[in-house]
């Protein structure tokens, strides 16, 4: 049985590299490796691994669903401030709660992409730095150790504004094993990512085809 599998008990086709596993491990056994497609999945290093199964223990994957999910309301969202909503990607609906956190004092987590189109989790708790979060990035992003420096938030009592994709919300929520009232999550409507090897290859063809 491969590594992965000892992790996600539902097998390689439920994980969705959430990484939550990797967040949980106390021995720092677990990183996150790409696939042949560029997927990021937990690896185990058995070097370190005691064995303790904290990261069967917290994988989304292996948790019954409590209640069905249903949708209690929907409404839409669009910035009065024009200059605003021209930095946004829809609606601006995350701008502005973002911007309300961080008056609070509170911090917001989301995406970035770097200069080589790298995507991962970062956070920000300054209006002028809000910029780095902007845009959407429609591909697999690296979460790293942000479910911790995002429980290191909570912990103090400050607000947290967090905003991913589902299956990351729900990896977060896992990891942190308890609710609380200071934690605003922010799921985005997702039907799939390709990785971010998918996406860069899609990025040079694009530059390549402006180029000739």
């Amino acid at each position: 049985m491969s590594a992965h599998m000892d992790i996600c008990l539902s097998g390689k086709s439920k994980c969705s590299g959430c990484e939550a596993c990797a967040n949980v491990c106390p021995r720092g056994a677990i990183e996150m490796r790409p696939d042949w497609r560029g997927f990021l999945f937990p690896h185990i290093n058995s070097s370190k691994c005691v064995g303790c199964k904290l990261c069967v223990d917290i994988c989304p994957a292996n948790k019954k669903s409590v209640r069905p999910f249903t949708f209690r309301s929907a409404a839409a969202y669009i910035d009065g401030n024009v200059d605003y909503l021209l930095r946004a990607s829809s609606g601006g609906a995350f701008g502005a709660m973002a911007r309300f956190v961080i008056a609070k004092g509170g911090v917001v987590f989301g995406c970035c992409m770097d200069e080589c189109y790298n995507i991962f989790f970062t956070s920000v708790n300054d209006i002028d730095d809000l910029c780095l979060l902007h845009g959407s990035k429609y591909a697999q992003a690296h979460v790293g150790l942000i479910y911790r420096k995002i429980r290191d938030v909570l912990q103090v009592g400050k607000l947290a504004l967090v905003c991913a994709c589902p299956c990351q919300i729900a990896g977060l929520k896992s990891f942190l094993r308890r609710d609380y009232n200071n934690l605003i999550t922010m799921d985005l409507i997702c039907h799939g990512v390709p990785s971010q090897e998918y996406f860069k290859e899609y990025v040079r063809d694009i530059l390549k085809t402006k180029r000739q």
